[in-house]
């Protein structure tokens, strides 16, 4: 089912409302194939232009409004730079938040 950004919102009150471009939900099935969704989000995400970085785990991220960037650093010690960042990190989201100097999204393991 198609979801507006208003009912995201309401499922999700962390998310910015005028963010949401687009989402659903299956209400069907318990279950659903994790790798194949995720696969399909980064498929339309590189269409898009989004540069996506794997085997790289963030260590810090910090927003600079001046320049309206986030500062990113890795565990590996790389840094880079981003206009957005997306926290896909499922039930590790809240640590991800914090790591950004975030409120955590109240998302449990």
């Amino acid at each position: 089912t198609t979801l507006t950004p208003g009912e995201v919102a309401e499922l999700v009150p962390a998310l910015r409302q005028e963010q949401i471009k687009a989402a659903w939900i299956e209400k069907r099935t318990g279950e659903f194939n994790a790798v194949g969704l995720r696969n399909g989000c980064l498929a339309a995400a590189k269409v898009c232009g989004v540069s996506l970085f794997t085997g790289k785990e963030l260590e810090s991220a910090k927003r600079d409004e001046q320049q309206q960037v986030w500062q990113v650093t890795t565990t590996r010690g790389d840094r880079l730079s981003a206009r957005r960042i997306v926290n896909a990190a499922g039930p590790d989201a809240d640590e991800v938040s914090i790591r950004c100097g975030l409120k955590p999204l109240g998302m449990r393991q």
